[in-house]
């Protein structure tokens, strides 16, 4: 507070005019506002005004814009209370520009204590304001370096025993930082009692000794974090050598340690300290650096010269140092992502690959931020190796792509259920691998049961959760699922179940594949093995029964020829009606077993079953209409035709006697089926290849699963006695597969049945031959001598009896080697009849050749029981002049052949010719 004197105005503004310091007078009309009506000469200077720009004007013309209004408020409350004000605030200029001073803003009373104005005067506070900043930004950069690196520092003033921490020390501390600042005993409670005491006396000898002190102590932050802390301390001394303070470091080495203690697990207990820090550091591949934006000055820590192989005498440097050995793959985006950061003033991270000086290319992950500072923008930040984590990364991707390919090519579905997270993992498009349509892009492991048919779905948990709850490491299981639209396939299910070390199961992995086809398959050759059996043995029966039947229907024969009574007469004719039913039956049984011979010709499968069904039609009842479909350019089949219409014909019948007296209809349908190879085993087990399916449907009764599996079996039948032989279906089964095709038999109870009939498609041309029919004429035998040749003596005997009573010249043999001893001895023979199968070692077809060298005009007929076999078992194929007279024969048959052997005109062909394949 100034008070007037007795200076004269002009004497006191000649005084303030020449003192250095700028000076303003206003009036004390605070109500109005202050005006100026005094300016020296240095405030002129400084701000560039003229006295006539500033006189009059209010002091607030050399404020700025951004002045702080409760600075503002707070001179204005001052100045009406008549207090001095002592503030330091920015001037500004005429031209725009500011400066910092401290204001002194006194009020001038007159002689009765009353305020006439108000004196302004400046000191320059511009030179500190500066030094104040850049420290400002010092203690900034040095906070961020701080934390980057986790180190703070301290001091402690012994004798205001008072503990000052920098931000650094504060962040590894957790200490609030609006709260009171911490003691010395504050951070003493935060270390761990085992270490307490060491650095307490560490630090009571800095004090007391003047010794710095180093060490590493256990501890913990205010909020309870765990810390490994490193802990420097050295004395202040003054010019008396007594110690003032002790200023220090302390650095958070948590995660130095950390990886430490896992290096100890590897090396050993006996390495230097320091030795395990170069190691830490090394497996660490951390550095740190900064990049002077606006001076292009890049400045490197240790660690990432022995990162990148540089030698540290290019640092500091230009970032094109760095720049120009980065990969050029990397390199405009390592630009893009540092040019935004400095641009948008924010942090950023990338990984990139460089290139060093040995050839070796290092990933380097970087990871920055962008400070300010008195030198411009900087970048800070860190640099780590990270070869070894993306080398591994791309490992795992390569071979994820690979599973995923392996997954994806496979036909088996892979799943892997993890139980104790329950998320299921399955190969993509699994649905149609399998065969099936649905939604297959859930994860939930109970959609898999939805899917399963109800009849099997308690039968799979029961199954699963029994081989979780066992020690087993497998579980493997079979089941049918079924989708939307009815389609069914059975799949079978193999896993391995991992487990915990207490037994308890976290895992199952497998695979899943669809067995449809090769359960058909596995289940057709089982049936068709099964019926092989049969019908092996069914043949060997057929064949002894025929032998009994030539002497049962021989001696008929004979007794015919005679003359007997009435009585006799009709028992005769009983036993040849009963021995012509018993040689149609095994005519039935070798045709089930494969054993009939068969003619096999090109014919035409449509026009043969348009021929049959104006039979049929005529055969069934009028309430049972017959139809038939037969697809256009319907292909011819190799086949016995005869055979063929037969087999129709038991179908159709087999059809009438399912519907009953209560009609239906009974349909034929005729199409060309092309097998290929995935659907061998589907088709009743055919072979890939061209066929004709002739289709018998009817809409009757049905058969059961049980009746359906033994449909094939001769003598099976569910009529009633009398009515059937049980032989239909087994007859047209056995001509099937003896005619190179297959039988498939689909029916349900209540809805009827279809059999589909498969015939091999003809590759040769199509050629009709008329039947020649033979007379009969009579035949002049007297002196045509024969030679037969079997083994069964009864069968002997009866065929000695017919050829004799039929005028022939007559001499037999029991096999082979007799039959070629009575050749070769005795009188010249016209006629060879001989059996083809034989014991001995000597069959038929070999005894005929033998006989041909010693009499080569021989004739020669051929009879068997098994009109098959005897071709398959000798590997022979029939010739156009080949005879072969089957078992059994009536008299008229047998003397007929001969007939027609004898009275041929070309010559007997060479029988190795004619038979051999």
């Amino acid at each position: 507070m100034i008070e007037i004197g007795s200076a004269s105005p002009e004497l006191t503004a000649y005084t303030l005019d020449q003192i250095p310091q700028p000076v303003v007078i206003t009036d004390a009309d605070l109500g109005r506002g202050l005006r100026i009506i005094y300016v020296n000469s240095a405030m002129l200077r400084l701000t560039g005004y003229t006295r006539a720009e500033v006189l009059g004007q209010s002091p607030k013309m050399f404020q700025g814009k951004d002045t702080d209004q409760q600075v503002e408020n707070y001179i204005r409350k001052q100045l009406l209370a008549g207090e001095q004000v002592e503030k330091k605030i920015e001037i500004h200029t005429k031209n725009g520009a500011s400066y910092w001073t401290e204001l002194n803003i006194s009020p001038v009373l007159d002689a009765d204590g009353k305020i006439t104005s108000f004196v302004y005067i400046q000191h320059d506070f511009s030179k500190l304001k500066k030094a104040q900043d850049q420290y400002k930004r010092d203690v900034r950069l040095i906070s961020t370096a701080e934390k980057i690196v986790r180190i703070g520092t301290w001091g402690y003033d012994i004798l205001e025993d008072k503990l000052i921490l920098s931000d650094g020390a504060y962040d590894i501390w957790e200490w609030d930082t609006g709260g009171p600042p911490p003691s010395i005993r504050d951070c003493n409670k935060f270390i761990d009692e085992e270490d307490r005491a060491t650095i307490a006396g560490l630090f009571q000898a800095c004090i007391e000794t003047q010794a710095p002190y180093e060490i590493e102590v256990r501890a913990h932050s205010s909020k309870g974090t765990p810390l490994r802390v490193k802990v420097l301390g050295e004395p202040m001394i003054d010019e008396e050598a007594k110690t003032l303070a002790v200023v220090g470091a302390i650095r958070d080495i948590t995660n130095e340690k950390r990886l430490e203690a896992e290096l100890d697990e590897t090396i050993s207990q006996s390495r230097e300290t320091e030795h395990y820090f170069s190691i830490a550091r090394a497996i660490a591949n951390i550095g740190v650096f900064d990049y002077w934006i606006d001076h292009d000055r890049l400045h490197w820590s240790d660690e990432l010269f022995e990162m990148t192989g540089l030698c540290p005498d290019v640092l500091p440097g230009t970032a094109d140092i760095f720049l120009s050995r980065i990969d050029s793959r990397d390199r405009e985006e390592y630009r893009r992502v540092l040019n935004q950061a400095i641009t948008q003033h924010e942090g950023c991270s990338i990984t990139v690959r460089f290139g060093r000086p040995d050839g070796k290319m290092l990933h380097m992950a970087i990871i920055a931020d962008v400070r300010d500072s008195n030198y411009g923008p900087r970048v800070v930040g860190i640099a780590r190796d990270v070869t070894s984590e993306v080398e591994a990364s791309q490992r795992l991707a390569s071979e994820q792509a690979r599973f995923r390919i392996i997954a994806d090519t496979v036909s088996d579905v892979l799943w892997d259920f993890d139980l104790e997270k329950q998320s299921l993992w399955v190969t993509p498009n699994w649905p149609r691998k399998l065969g099936v349509e649905f939604d297959g892009t859930g994860a939930d492991p109970r959609e898999w049961l939805k899917h399963v048919i109800p009849d099997d779905r308690e039968r799979v948990v029961v199954s699963v959760w029994r081989a979780l709850d066992s020690d087993s490491d497998r579980w493997d299981c079979e089941f049918k699922i079924v989708d939307p639209h009815g389609t069914q396939a059975e799949v079978e299910i193999k896993s391995s179940i991992l487990r915990n070390d207490d037994g308890a199961a976290h895992r199952i992995l497998g695979n899943c594949r669809n067995i449809t086809v090769a359960k058909r398959q596995q289940e057709g050759f089982t049936r068709s093995r099964a019926l092989e059996a049969v019908g092996q043995m069914t043949g060997g029966i057929a064949h002894d029964f025929n032998n009994l039947l030539m002497i049962i229907q021989g001696n008929a024969e004979l007794l015919e020829m005679k003359e007997l009574d009435e009585d006799d007469v009709e028992s005769v004719h009983l036993i040849m009606q009963a021995s012509d039913a018993a040689a149609s039956l095994t005519s039935r049984l070798l045709s089930f077993s494969g054993q009939s011979r068969l003619e096999s010709a090109s014919v035409d499968a449509g026009k043969l079953v348009e021929g049959v069904a104006v039979l049929l039609r005529s055969g069934l009842t009028a309430s049972i209409p017959l139809a038939t479909t037969i697809e256009p350019d319907l292909w011819f089949v190799e086949v016995d035709g005869r055979a063929l219409e037969q087999a129709i014909i038991n179908l159709t019948v087999n059809a009438r006697d399912a519907i009953g007296h209560e009609g239906g209809r009974v349909q034929i349908n005729c199409r060309n089926v092309n097998v290929a190879d995935e659907m061998v085993g589907g088709k009743s087990n055919l072979v890939a290849g061209r066929y004709v399916c002739i289709s018998v449907t009817d809409n009757g009764a049905g058969m059961t699963e049980q009746v359906k599996s033994r449909a094939f079996e001769p003598f099976f039948t569910t009529k009633d006695v009398g009515k059937g032989t049980g032989l239909g279906l087994s007859m047209v089964y056995g001509f099937a597969k003896q005619s190179g095709g297959g039988l498939e038999v689909y029916s349900e109870v209540g809805r009827g049945t279809t059999v589909n009939l498969y015939i091999p498609a003809s590759e040769r041309e199509h050629v009709n031959t008329a039947e020649v029919a033979t007379d009969a004429a009579d035949l002049i035998r007297a002196g045509v001598k024969v030679l037969v040749v079997e083994d069964q003596p009864d069968v002997r005997l009866h065929v000695e009896h017919l050829l004799v009573s039929a005028g022939f010249d007559v001499m037999s043999a029991c096999d082979g080697n007799s039959a070629l001893a009575l050749l070769g001895t005795g009188p010249s023979f016209d006629l060879l009849f001989t059996d083809i199968i034989m014991p001995g070692g000597m069959n038929g077809v070999q005894l005929a050749e033998a006989a041909k060298k010693l009499l080569p005009r021989l004739r020669v007929l051929f009879t068997s029981g098994f009109p098959a076999s005897a071709f398959d078992e000798l590997g022979l194929h029939q010739g156009e002049d080949f005879a072969l007279l089957k078992k059994p024969y009536k008299r008229d048959e047998l003397i007929l052949a001969i007939s027609r052997i004898l009275q041929s005109k070309v010559e007997p062909p060479e029988i190795a010719t004619s038979l051999r394949s």
